[in-house]
Order: structure tokens, then sequence, then C-alpha cells
């Protein structure tokens, strides 16, 4: 039989697999439809490899063996026999009444081997899974796991639990679970309390969730359906579930959630309605993140790609059109090169420098210091930023400076190894804390350590004056309102919160030693203390030579140049080179005095060029 030829397909185009027959003969046919006609049809969402019954079966070190499905009319199409499997699942619920009978699979739907099929295809998948009846989500099976699932989501089937569900939804789940899992009725329950945690658990171990491209696949689905063997069921069934289970406040089901083995499987499954929430625009998922940069280093860290181009191009049907830059796919460019043209976009189009905030360094010669290298997760990067940039950008509209814009000196693209930005050097880093941190404890106000901080500047940071007890309390309440985010230059607070800074430091150490927030006030623990991780992890104090206090990277020495950048929010540490022209990216920092542009006085003209590379 000869082989399947794709034709080329007209813009707004797709292909669908269209199946009939029976289970053990089916029949297969690939049809081209037209988006803007709006054709009924499904979608399918899996991993490529087979990872059902827990291990994937490797096959000459390659766990994707491949077969041949019949396609009528046209020759056969080489698959994967993970797929043929799938299919086999799945072709009662594509013939069943009402059905359309057709589904989208990209390994079939995309030409892989065309370049510029694949790159046309990813812009349209906001369109593919926002019109697609239901998305199919293929997670794997298990003969130990799958069962005791099924009767778990059985037994939740009767409560209501809608999409965006309600506290006395969620109270009624919860009290649920407490009976399934406390077995407050032995005869109802088929699997005991221990079956019923392993078959959660493996659920959060899969490499389903892992996979980057399913978010997308997921969030933009108007019905996205769980399959267990060939049972569908709706995937916030489970989601709310898993969401109790992580955020319950009674004592068992804490207890439940401490013994999971895949806790970071919790945050990748909960992190999919998270973006769904985001995309919509739910006001509270609108604060915390910012905009498409920080929810793309969010979901991608937590993710992983085959192709390493993936980890931005997986997810850009989530671009909002208030984000400024419009990144798209394109693979006939390299890693290296796509790396770079998204950073080069979103400086060219929106005159920002963002993405400087999310650099995490790289072993790649071809990726720039001023590049994000996506494949640096955050668990391995040298300075984790976690996605979250200086301080909180809700809270604290930096303006270092003072609106300035970047503006490129010369035409760049993805080839470009260095960037040409405009700016001046403030200061220079003279001395850097000893004091890390590279574990943090849960409790941000924890974290801040200030006796610490203040002890080491006694031994380390000989300039500063804090010979009398007025000049140590002075310079305390400084790097105190610096490590927590006491911004003078801004009232973030309210005015329903007004305190002096002495009076925070007071309330802090209180804190310390009271480890009681009482004292505090919860309004202000919440707005203010609550999120002081945010700013500190994997950062360290430091000290100009104009005697500024600052907080920076922990890569930060001393020597490095501090300064304000066009198009950067907050001012910049960067490493000058031995040719003395060029600089390397370090981080953003936080530097008192700098951070609302109080001290620019040159005009933009006026500003010195830096080659970053």
């Amino acid at each position: 039989m000869t082989s399947y030829q794709y034709s080329a397909l007209s813009p707004g185009s797709i292909r669908v697999l269209a199946v009939s027959g029976t289970k053990d003969a089916p029949s297969y046919k690939i049809e081209v439809l037209n988006l803007a006609d709006k054709p009924r049809f499904e979608a399918l969402s899996y991993t490529w490899n087979d990872y059902d019954n827990e291990e994937p079966r490797a096959i000459d070190g390659n766990a994707n063996t491949y077969a041949s499905i019949p396609i009528a009319g046209a020759g056969s199409l080489r698959i994967t026999l993970h797929l043929v499997h799938i299919l086999n699942h799945i072709h009662g619920l594509l013939v069943q009444p009402g059905s359309s009978g057709r589904i989208w699979i990209d390994q079939i739907a995309v030409n892989q081997r065309d370049l510029d099929e694949r790159s046309h295809q990813v812009a349209l998948m906001q369109q593919i899974y926002g019109q697609a009846e239901r998305t199919l989500m293929w997670i794997g099976k298990s003969v130990n796991h799958t069962p005791v699932l099924l009767d778990l989501i059985q037994n939740l089937r009767g409560i209501s639990l809608d999409v965006d569900w309600d506290r006395p939804a969620m109270k009624r789940l919860e009290s649920r679970l407490l009976a399934i899992f406390r077995q407050e009725d032995e005869l109802r329950y088929s699997y005991t309390k221990v079956q019923y945690m392993k078959a959660v658990d493996w659920v959060l171990g899969l490499p389903y969730f892992e996979r980057a491209w399913i978010v997308q696949e997921i969030v933009l689905s108007t019905q996205p359906t769980l399959v267990l063997g060939s049972t569908p069921f709706h995937l916030y069934i489970l989601h709310h579930t898993i969401f109790i289970i992580r955020y319950s406040a009674d004592p068992y089901l804490q207890d439940v959630y401490s013994e999971l083995k895949h806790t970071i499987g919790v945050d990748r499954f909960l992190s999919i309605d998270t973006a769904r929430r985001w995309l919509r625009g739910d006001p509270k998922y609108k604060a915390l993140y910012g905009d498409f940069l920080d929810v793309l280093f969010w979901l991608s860290s937590l993710r992983e790609a085959s192709d390493p181009r993936d980890s931005i191009y997986a997810f850009l049907a989530l671009q909002k059109d208030g984000f400024g830059s419009r990144a798209v796919a394109n693979y006939n460019l390299s890693i290296a090169q796509a790396y770079r043209k998204f950073c080069i976009d979103i400086a060219s189009q929106t005159g920002s420098l963002p993405f400087l905030g999310l650099v995490r360094g790289s072993a790649d010669a071809e990726i720039p210091s001023w590049v994000i290298d996506w494949r640096m997760g955050p668990f391995s990067a040298k300075d984790k930023w976690q996605g979250y940039r200086i301080g909180d950008p809700q809270k604290f509209p930096y303006a270092a400076a003072k609106g300035r814009l970047y503006q490129a000196a010369r035409n760049t693209h993805e080839d470009d190894m260095r960037l040409v930005v405009r700016g001046r050097v403030i200061d220079s880093v003279q001395f850097v804390s000893c004091v890390t941190r590279e574990e943090l404890a849960n409790s941000g106000l924890e974290n801040v350590r200030l006796a610490e901080e203040m002890s080491n500047i006694r031994t380390s940071m000989p300039i500063v004056d804090i010979d009398t007890p007025a000049k140590a309390q002075l310079a305390k309440t400084r790097v105190f309102a610096i490590l927590v985010g006491l911004d003078p230059g801004q009232q973030p607070l309210g005015e329903s919160l007004q305190y002096t800074p002495e009076e925070l430091t007071s309330m802090y150490e209180h804190y310390i030693d009271t480890h009681s927030a009482d004292d505090i006030g919860e309004e202000l623990y919440k707005q203010r203390f609550n999120h002081t991780n945010l700013r500190l992890e994997h950062k360290r104090l430091f000290l100009g030579r104009k005697q500024l206090f600052g907080i920076g990277p922990n890569a930060i020495l001393p020597g490095d140049c501090i300064c304000i950048v066009h198009g950067s929010t907050v001012p910049l540490i960067l490493r000058r080179c031995e040719n003395g022209t060029e600089y390397t990216v370090v981080g953003q920092c936080y530097y008192e005095n700098w951070m609302h542009g109080e001290l620019v006085d040159w005009g933009e003209d006026e500003a010195d060029e830096f080659v970053l590379i």
C-alpha cells in the first residue's frame, strides 16, 4: 500500500481524521475543513510517547514504536503504535450517536516534515481547540489505578461541580471526600483510602501533565474531557478534587496531601485552571500575573517539551492582545534563534525589556546573557526568579528609566548576539552581603533575616556608619524597607494602612519574636508581609559606592555596574567585559532612590550606549 501524501493546506484550513466502522474493523479518512465554516469536530490531547501501565516500553532506545493505519482511498499513514491504541480506546466515543465522527490529532493533521505548515498550524491552535466540540484527554491507563480512579470519580458525580464552582459546592465536595477517605460507609466504597490516594498520586505523576502543549489544549477547550479507559468525564471533577485536597483546612485532608509523593504534580495540574482564569480576565489572576511573559515563564518552567522551541511556541495561543508583542512560531529558526527573536520582538514592538528580569544564564554559547534560555528550568537555574520580577508589578509600578523606552540602535534580528541599549551607569557595587536565601521558609517575614543582615553590615560593610544607636536604627530601617518593599516613592498600602518605616520595622521584629501576625494586623500582613518571598528568593543585599542599599541576584559581585537602561522599569546589574565596551546581564535589582526616576537628569539623546552580549 502506498504512503499517504500530504497536500498543501489553504490558510485557515485544517485536516481531521474521520472515524467510522467498528472498533474491531475501523475505517479512517482524512478530511480538510475550513475553520471559517464552523465545522463540527473534536480534538485529542495526549502524549506521543507510550506511558501506559506506568512505565514507557522502550524498543531500541525509542519509546515510540510505529504502525500504519489505512486511509480510505489515500494509502496508509505511519503513526505511533501508542496513537493506534488510543484510537482503539476512543473509537466508541467518536462513532456514538450525536458525535461528529471527526477528530483533530496533531500527529495526523499536521505534516510534521513541513516546517512552514507546522508553524502555520501552531498559529491556529487557539481556533482549533476553541472550536472543537470537546477535547478528549488521553492521560494513559493503569491496570492498578485506572479502575480505582474511575470509582472515585463515580462516587463524586452526584455533586454539581461546574467549572466556576462556588463555596457551597466546595464544602459538599470536601464532605464527600472526607467520607470516602475515612471509609465512613465501608459497603459503599470498592477500595480503601490507601488505594484511592495511590490512584490520585498516579494521576499527579503522569508524564501527560508534564507536557507543555497540554496547557493550551485544555485551557482553550470548551469541554475538556478526561478519558479513563473508554469512559469520559469532565476534567473539572478531578480538578476540584485535587484542589480540595491541596487547600482544605481540614486536618484529615491536610494529612492526605502530605502523604502524596507528587506534590509538584499538584502545582502542574492546578496551574492549568489558573491559566484559564487568567486568560479569561479573572481579576484575581490578572493581579497575580501581570502579562503573558509572566504566565509563559511560570507555565513553561513547570513543563517539558521535546522540541525546546516549544517552551515558547506551546503557549502562544495564550497571548492576549494587550501584551503589545505578538510572537509567532517559526520552526525554520534554530533553538537559539527562536529564543533571541522572542526577546528582540518584545523589545522592538513594546519598547520595554521585561525579559531581562527572567534571564537565568545558559550553557549554550549561542544564547547571550540578555536572552532567556527556556531550557533552564527554575529548579536548576543558578538564580531562580520564579517568574517574578523585582517586587510585585501590581503594587510597585516602578519607573526607573522615567518612562523612557528602548529604541533599537539598528535593525536587530534573530541572528544578532548583541543587544544595543541606552542609559547610564549610576553606581557600582562595593559590598555584597553573605546572607543568601537558597532555601526559604514558608513565611516571607522569616526570610527577611534582618538581624543577620545587620550583623553582616558590621563585619563586611565597614563604611556604613552605625556607631550610635540612632544611626544603627536608621540603617536597620533602610535595610528593612528594601528587603520587604516599603517603597518611599509610592503609597501602595492604601490610605487605611499608613505606617512609618520605623513602625513597620518594629512590627516585624515583634513578629519574629512571637511568630504571630496578630500584632501586625491581618490586612497589613496579607497586603505587605505575606508575599515577601517574591522579592527575596535567591537575592542578596548589596551596598553601592554611593552608600545606597539594594537587592539583586545571588550572582552579583563587587565591581558590577548599577545601571539605568531605557526600557527597563527597574535598575539593572551589568558586568563589564574585559574589552571594556561590552557587558553581560547579571539581572535586575532594587536600588535606593532610583526606582522612580528621581535622579534621572539626562536627556534621551545624552544617554550612553551599552552593548549587551
